[in-house]
Protein backbone atom coordinates (compact mmCIF):
# COMPACT_ATOMS: atom_id res chain seq x y z
CA UNK A 1 0.00 0.00 0.00
CA UNK A 2 1.64 3.26 -1.09
CA UNK A 3 0.78 6.52 0.57
CA UNK A 4 1.54 10.13 -0.26
CA UNK A 5 2.24 12.85 2.28
CA UNK A 6 2.69 15.91 0.08
CA UNK A 7 0.24 18.79 0.48
CA UNK A 8 -1.48 18.30 -2.88
CA UNK A 9 -2.39 14.64 -2.49
CA UNK A 10 -4.66 13.49 0.32
CA UNK A 11 -3.40 10.92 2.76
CA UNK A 12 -5.02 8.06 0.90
CA UNK A 13 -3.50 4.91 -0.51
CA UNK A 14 -3.09 5.17 -4.26
CA UNK A 15 -4.17 1.63 -5.09
CA UNK A 16 -6.51 1.73 -8.03
CA UNK A 17 -9.66 3.80 -7.57
CA UNK A 18 -10.48 2.82 -3.97
CA UNK A 19 -9.54 6.24 -2.58
CA UNK A 20 -12.91 7.50 -3.78
CA UNK A 21 -14.55 5.22 -1.21
CA UNK A 22 -12.02 4.91 1.63
CA UNK A 23 -9.53 6.93 3.63
CA UNK A 24 -6.80 5.91 6.06
CA UNK A 25 -7.53 6.51 9.75
CA UNK A 26 -4.11 7.52 11.06
CA UNK A 27 -4.85 6.23 14.57
CA UNK A 28 -5.70 2.70 13.45
CA UNK A 29 -3.85 2.75 10.09
CA UNK A 30 -6.84 0.99 8.57
CA UNK A 31 -9.07 1.84 5.66
CA UNK A 32 -12.29 3.57 6.72
CA UNK A 33 -15.31 3.69 4.43
CA UNK A 34 -16.44 7.13 3.24
CA UNK A 35 -19.73 6.99 1.37
CA UNK A 36 -22.17 9.87 0.80
CA UNK A 37 -24.26 8.61 3.73
CA UNK A 38 -21.24 8.47 6.05
CA UNK A 39 -20.16 11.93 4.84
CA UNK A 40 -23.63 13.19 5.79
CA UNK A 41 -23.32 11.62 9.25
CA UNK A 42 -19.87 13.17 9.64
CA UNK A 43 -21.33 16.55 8.61
CA UNK A 44 -24.07 16.29 11.26
CA UNK A 45 -21.52 15.27 13.86
CA UNK A 46 -19.30 18.23 12.91
CA UNK A 47 -22.07 20.82 13.27
CA UNK A 48 -23.20 19.30 16.57
CA UNK A 49 -19.60 19.31 17.85
CA UNK A 50 -19.04 22.95 16.82
CA UNK A 51 -22.32 24.14 18.35
CA UNK A 52 -22.32 22.21 21.62
CA UNK A 53 -18.68 21.74 22.59
CA UNK A 54 -17.36 24.84 24.38
CA UNK A 55 -13.79 23.69 23.77
CA UNK A 56 -14.19 23.61 19.99
CA UNK A 57 -11.96 26.48 18.93
CA UNK A 58 -10.33 25.09 15.79
CA UNK A 59 -11.74 23.00 12.97
CA UNK A 60 -8.67 20.77 13.01
CA UNK A 61 -9.64 19.55 16.49
CA UNK A 62 -12.60 17.76 14.93
CA UNK A 63 -11.03 15.93 12.02
CA UNK A 64 -7.80 15.08 13.84
CA UNK A 65 -9.79 13.57 16.72
CA UNK A 66 -11.39 11.21 14.18
CA UNK A 67 -8.04 10.13 12.72
CA UNK A 68 -8.46 12.09 9.48
CA UNK A 69 -5.42 13.95 8.15
CA UNK A 70 -5.98 17.53 7.00
CA UNK A 71 -5.25 16.80 3.32
CA UNK A 72 -7.74 13.92 3.43
CA UNK A 73 -10.36 16.04 5.17
CA UNK A 74 -10.14 18.80 2.57
CA UNK A 75 -10.26 16.19 -0.21
CA UNK A 76 -13.46 14.81 1.34
CA UNK A 77 -14.91 18.34 1.64
CA UNK A 78 -14.42 18.89 -2.08
CA UNK A 79 -15.92 15.49 -2.89
CA UNK A 80 -19.01 15.74 -0.62
CA UNK A 81 -21.00 19.01 -0.83
CA UNK A 82 -22.90 18.26 2.40
CA UNK A 83 -19.59 18.12 4.25
CA UNK A 84 -18.50 21.39 2.63
CA UNK A 85 -21.68 23.09 3.88
CA UNK A 86 -21.20 21.65 7.36
CA UNK A 87 -17.61 22.92 7.47
CA UNK A 88 -18.76 26.44 6.58
CA UNK A 89 -21.40 26.31 9.33
CA UNK A 90 -18.90 24.93 11.86
CA UNK A 91 -16.42 27.69 10.98
CA UNK A 92 -19.04 30.34 11.71
CA UNK A 93 -19.96 28.70 15.03
CA UNK A 94 -16.31 28.42 16.04
CA UNK A 95 -15.62 31.97 14.86
CA UNK A 96 -18.45 33.33 16.99
CA UNK A 97 -17.17 31.46 20.04
CA UNK A 98 -13.64 32.76 19.47
CA UNK A 99 -14.74 36.38 18.85
CA UNK A 100 -17.10 36.53 21.83
CA UNK A 101 -14.48 34.85 24.02
CA UNK A 102 -11.96 37.53 23.03
CA UNK A 103 -14.47 40.33 23.67
CA UNK A 104 -15.23 38.94 27.13
CA UNK A 105 -11.48 38.49 27.84
CA UNK A 106 -11.92 34.73 28.10
CA UNK A 107 -9.23 34.35 25.42
CA UNK A 108 -6.26 36.51 24.46
CA UNK A 109 -7.58 38.79 21.74
CA UNK A 110 -4.35 39.14 19.73
CA UNK A 111 -4.11 35.58 18.38
CA UNK A 112 -7.88 35.37 18.00
CA UNK A 113 -8.05 38.56 15.92
CA UNK A 114 -5.22 37.48 13.65
CA UNK A 115 -7.01 34.21 12.79
CA UNK A 116 -10.61 35.46 12.57
CA UNK A 117 -10.57 35.93 8.77
CA UNK A 118 -10.35 32.12 8.51
CA UNK A 119 -13.62 31.74 10.44
CA UNK A 120 -15.75 34.74 9.45
CA UNK A 121 -16.21 36.28 5.98
CA UNK A 122 -16.93 39.75 7.42
CA UNK A 123 -13.51 39.69 9.13
CA UNK A 124 -11.93 38.56 5.86
CA UNK A 125 -13.53 41.46 3.96
CA UNK A 126 -12.37 43.87 6.68
CA UNK A 127 -8.78 42.58 6.46
CA UNK A 128 -8.81 42.93 2.66
CA UNK A 129 -10.11 46.50 3.01
CA UNK A 130 -7.37 47.32 5.57
CA UNK A 131 -4.68 45.85 3.31
CA UNK A 132 -5.93 47.90 0.35
CA UNK A 133 -6.05 51.05 2.47
CA UNK A 134 -2.55 50.39 3.79
CA UNK A 135 -1.27 49.86 0.22
CA UNK A 136 -2.87 53.13 -0.95
CA UNK A 137 -1.41 55.05 1.99
CA UNK A 138 2.07 53.64 1.47
CA UNK A 139 1.88 54.36 -2.26
CA UNK A 140 1.27 58.07 -1.55
CA UNK A 141 4.45 58.42 0.49
CA UNK A 142 7.83 58.44 -1.22
CA UNK A 143 10.09 56.14 0.82
CA UNK A 144 13.11 58.32 0.00
CA UNK A 145 11.55 61.46 1.48
CA UNK A 146 12.42 62.16 5.10
CA UNK A 147 9.84 63.87 7.28
CA UNK A 148 10.55 66.10 10.24
CA UNK A 149 8.13 67.05 12.99
CA UNK A 150 8.57 70.56 14.36
CA UNK A 151 7.08 71.38 17.76
CA UNK A 152 6.56 75.07 18.42
CA UNK A 153 8.15 76.47 21.58
CA UNK A 154 5.37 77.93 23.75
CA UNK A 155 7.54 79.38 26.49
CA UNK A 156 7.20 83.14 27.13
CA UNK A 157 10.13 85.52 27.28
CA UNK A 158 12.65 82.75 26.91
CA UNK A 159 11.65 81.37 30.31
CA UNK A 160 10.74 77.70 30.24
CA UNK A 161 7.25 77.05 31.52
CA UNK A 162 4.71 74.26 31.57
CA UNK A 163 1.87 76.60 30.63
CA UNK A 164 0.45 76.71 27.13
CA UNK A 165 -0.81 79.96 25.57
CA UNK A 166 -4.45 80.81 26.10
Amino acid sequence: MSQSFNNNTPYLAAEGNWKEKFYINFYTLRKEIMSPRIAEELAKELVKWASENEKSLKLSQFYLSRGIASSTFYFLINKHPVLKTAVQCAKELIGNRREIGAILNKYNAAPIMSQMPKYDDSWKKLEIWRAELRAKTQAKHDPDVKYAIVVEDFSKDDKPTNNLPE
